[in-house]
Formats: C-alpha cells, structure tokens, sequence
C-alpha cells in the first residue's frame, strides 16, 4: 500500500521568498555583529591581561 501525502496543509517553505531572504539577513547580521562584540570583549580583556603584566614589569623588575 503506498504512503498518501497528509491530508492537511502543511507549512510551506520556500527559501527564495522575500520573507525566507530577509530573515536569513537579519540572522546574517544578528551573527555579524554578536562576532564583532566577543572580539572586542575578548581583544579588551588580552590588553588589560597584558597591560597589567607589563605594568608590573616595568615598575617592578626592570629597576636598574
């Protein structure tokens, strides 16, 4: 006995439908700009880490 196709509707998805392209942007965008605010957090977190690690550096070890 063949399988029949459900007899209800059923959601529709076509991914080159206006709406289908514009939420893929904004999920584009939306990982875009989530990307570009870790590296900055992590960029500023390895600079105050080395900062400091130089700081010390400079005022403590290197006295001549």
């Amino acid at each position: 006995m063949p399988i029949s196709p459900p007899l209800v509707p059923y959601a529709y998805h076509d991914p080159r439908s206006l709406y289908a392209l514009a939420q893929a942007d904004a999920r584009a965008r939306q990982r875009f700009v989530l990307t570009i605010l870790w590296a900055i957090i992590i960029w500023g977190f390895l600079g105050l880490l080395f900062g400091a690690e130089i700081d010390y550096y400079i005022n403590n070890v290197r006295r001549v």
